[in-house]
């Protein structure tokens, strides 16, 4: 996963932490690239609220014909040190998958800004330092290598795990709205898309961790739709996405331990 930064790594698309593979209902359809900006997702200071953490998913890939298991996800939020600051870092990893992913992003501790984030998916690896105003990197694989040249600014959303971190502190209520920036590299290069993230309604949704009364938030751009299910505490109990390919699937994450 994904996670967030949309990996594809040929010949299987892998989302560093946004699809998980990359992270289900057979209804999602492709998203629309959102209209103007709103609110922030977060503000400033809000990322000093978070708690670190350890959660296991279970991933299975839902369609008409049934459910096929695809493995495991795991998220760990770990307060640290980086560049002689407090810091988090955003562990993700999955295993059992067509293709064995893992990354890490380093966010500010108080704002959740990205600092740093390193992947491998397969045989590939990637990385993007972000500065003040710019983020550069590189991809290496079996075509090569490709170097990432993107913005950085306020707002970007780099992994799914940074997705579920900024939704644990941001103030989901019923007509809640925000807008962001995804990042999505792949081995072709690395570019951001506009996000509107809102909540659709509530949920009382049932996963092998228990039963929770949920907020249910999409996200949303060109191409892109993403939901989570997420229980009072901020914690994403479940998320889905489309899987591209010729037969319609959803891949579903479903929350089964909390440490």
């Amino acid at each position: 996963m994904r996670r967030g930064i949309i990996v594809r790594a040929a010949p299987v698309r892998v989302a560093a932490a946004f699809a998980l593979a990359t992270v289900g209902a057979p209804a999602l359809l492709a998203g629309q690239a959102p209209a103007a900006p709103v609110a922030p997702i977060v503000a400033a200071g809000d990322g000093a609220r978070l708690r670190g953490g350890r959660l296991e998913y279970a991933l299975q890939a839902a369609s008409d014909s049934g459910a096929v298991p695809l493995g495991t996800r795991v998220l760990e939020i770990v307060a640290v040190s980086y560049g002689g600051g407090a810091a988090w870092v955003l562990s993700e990893s999955r295993a059992g998958t067509a293709v064995t992913t893992s990354d890490s992003l380093y966010v500010t501790q108080g704002d959740l800004l990205p600092l740093r984030w390193v992947a491998s998916a397969g045989p590939a690896r990637m990385a993007i330092e972000f500065g003040a105003d710019s983020g550069r990197g590189l991809a290496t694989g079996p075509s090569g290598r490709v170097p990432y040249s993107l913005p950085s600014r306020p707002g970007l959303v780099v992994t799914a795990g940074m997705a579920e971190a900024l939704l644990r502190v941001a103030p989901l209520r019923t007509g809640w709205e925000a807008s962001g920036e995804l990042v999505i590299a792949d081995l072709s290069g690395a570019r951001v898309v506009a996000v509107r993230l809102a909540v659709e309604g509530e949920e009382r949704v049932r996963v092998p961790a228990g039963e929770f009364d949920s907020w249910v938030v999409a996200m949303r751009g060109d191409g892109i739709e993403h939901r989570w299910w997420v229980r009072r505490d901020g914690t994403a109990v479940k998320s889905a996405y489309l899987l591209p390919g010729p037969r319609l699937a959803v891949v579903e994450a479903v929350l089964t331990v909390v440490r």
